[in-house]
């Protein structure tokens, strides 16, 4: 956990000095750590499955690439609901 506290902070700090006082005190450059980490276990998912030994770096860079690819639908789904 301490490990995930701390690259979750580092991950805070590199978009907080990207975004240079655009979102000062608010919430959104926090939750892009733990957006990126959901991200990150779903495409764990199929890359540890039963079907795991056939899975190699290749297909964890894909299911990567299709984890963070569909994150613009998930905040335009969280934006449709509010």
């Amino acid at each position: 956990m301490r490990h995930c506290s701390e690259v979750s902070a580092s991950v805070e700090r590199i978009v907080a000095d990207r975004l240079a006082g655009q979102f000062p005190g608010r919430i959104e450059p926090r939750l892009l750590p733990a957006l990126m980490l959901a991200a990150w276990h779903r495409a764990l998912e199929p890359w540890t499955s039963a079907d795991a030994a056939r899975q190699d770096r290749a297909a964890l860079v894909r299911h990567l690439r299709e984890a963070f690819a569909a994150i613009p639908a998930v905040a335009a789904l969280a934006a449709a609901d509010s």
